[in-house]
């Protein structure tokens, strides 16, 4: 905290945004209070969903990491909740604290977009392995794909929270000309690779795994992919959502905190309740070329509400009002 003191005294700061409600975060605050100066906080995660990191009995955990957080929010100047679901359950825990819904931004990696791209044509995906594809210029993505195939796509770190089983229970229940593509890292990255491909049998001529990619290497695989994935239950705005709608993709998620700000269901994507659906939604999507180009459609309309240009002006804004 004395170095912290330090530094504010230093360089005199009209506010101090802290990340994290434990350790450096209650530090800062700490010393906000000593300098007279105002403090956010950006609410990233439902941190009790994420007891089972503390080696002690859940129940345990997640009651004092409640407790704990709960504290913190009510003793910050503001709050910013990257979705309106994290806001309603901030309020719902008696926190009084001024809050404002701002989502994260893209990088700028995901603001430009290639000057081609592709839709299905009416005949559209079949389940016997033979679409029927067409090239067209409609100034968005451009990469060809293998005219056999129908891509799916998770990026996700490999972690329990995740739920990366689900994407499994969904994908083997697909056709032969359904692909998928698992991009990330975490403690699971192996175990998951060994529930694909010894547990459950499923063929490596399906799935692919990508750890770690370079940006270039990951913008590619946006752009390779018809259809994104998005299993995990526990994310409080899932920016890869935003990502992969930028590039074109459509989304079909489980409903979740971070999810129902984004997915909009028959506009950009779907938001399913089990794997049952999951399935019925991807085969639809893909045999329906009308359904397919709209949801294309959607999805990039949605991501320039992610424009950093937009998110910084938000931010400033609030700024001010605490500031005031």
């Amino acid at each position: 905290m004395h170095f912290i003191k330090q530094l504010l005294q230093k360089y005199k700061p009209d506010i101090v945004h802290v990340h994290h409600p434990f350790l450096l975060g209650v530090s800062a605050l700490h010393a906000t209070r000593a300098c007279n100066i105002p403090c956010v906080f950006t609410y990233h995660t439902m941190y009790e969903d994420y007891a089972h990191y503390v080696p002690l009995p859940r129940y345990f955990t997640k009651k004092l990491i409640s407790s704990a957080v709960r504290r913190f929010c009510n003793n910050v100047d503001g709050i910013i909740a990257p979705s309106n679901a994290i806001k309603e359950y901030l309020t719902n825990q008696q926190i009084q604290t001024r809050i404002a819904v701002i989502p994260s931004p893209l990088r700028s990696m995901f603001l430009t977009h290639p000057s081609r791209a592709r839709q299905l044509t009416p005949s559209s995906i079949s389940l016997d392995g033979d679409p029927d594809w067409n090239e067209v210029e409609i100034g968005a993505k451009g990469y060809l794909r293998a005219p056999n195939n129908f891509n799916l796509l998770v990026v996700s770190r490999f972690v329990p929270e995740k739920n990366i089983p689900f994407v499994f229970d969904v994908f083997k229940q697909l056709p032969n000309n359904f692909k998928l593509t698992l991009v990330g890292y975490g403690s699971d990255y192996q175990k998951m690779q060994n529930l694909a491909f010894t547990t459950l049998q499923l063929s490596p001529q399906r799935i692919h795994f990508i750890h770690k990619p370079p940006q270039d290497e990951l913008l590619k695989a946006y752009r390779t992919a018809d259809l994104f994935i998005f299993s995990s239950h526990t994310d409080t705005q899932g920016i890869v959502l935003a990502e992969a709608m930028s590039q074109g993709l459509p989304v079909i998620a489980v409903d979740g905190p971070g999810q129902r700000d984004i997915v909009t269901n028959n506009y950009n994507g779907f938001i399913i309740k089990d794997a049952k659906e999951a399935v019925t939604k991807i085969i639809n999507i893909a045999q329906d070329a009308t359904l397919f180009n709209k949801l294309i459609s959607g999805a990039y309309a949605t991501a320039q509400r992610y424009h950093a240009d937009n998110t910084t002006q938000q931010l400033l804004t609030f700024y001010h009002a605490i500031k005031t």
